[in-house]
């Protein structure tokens, strides 16, 4: 699997990482009933930072970068260094 680079990747790897872990903790009867990859959804995401989830998915198309300050609520949300979320330019 290739390392992501850009900053929608990587802001999307940061959001199924924290699916997963989010998935790891639920009870095995009920976590065999949802997958780890979408438990914390686009939505989710976007709940957590006062976004919509077309937002969302526009930063990990690389369609669009979101701005400092959403990267710093995007980082806190995810629970990863803000600099886990800057990526390369395409």
């Amino acid at each position: 699997m290739k390392k992501p680079k850009t900053t929608g990747e990587l802001i999307r790897a940061a959001r199924l990482a924290k699916s997963r872990r989010l998935h790891a903790q639920l009870d095995p009867k009920l976590a065999r009933r949802i997958k780890p990859d979408v438990f914390y959804r686009q939505s989710d995401l976007a709940d957590d930072i006062d976004s919509d989830a077309s937002q969302v998915s526009m930063w990990e198309r690389d369609e669009t970068r979101p701005e400092l300050f959403t990267l710093k609520k995007l980082a806190k949300a995810l629970e990863v260094p803000l600099l886990d979320l800057v990526g390369e330019e395409k």
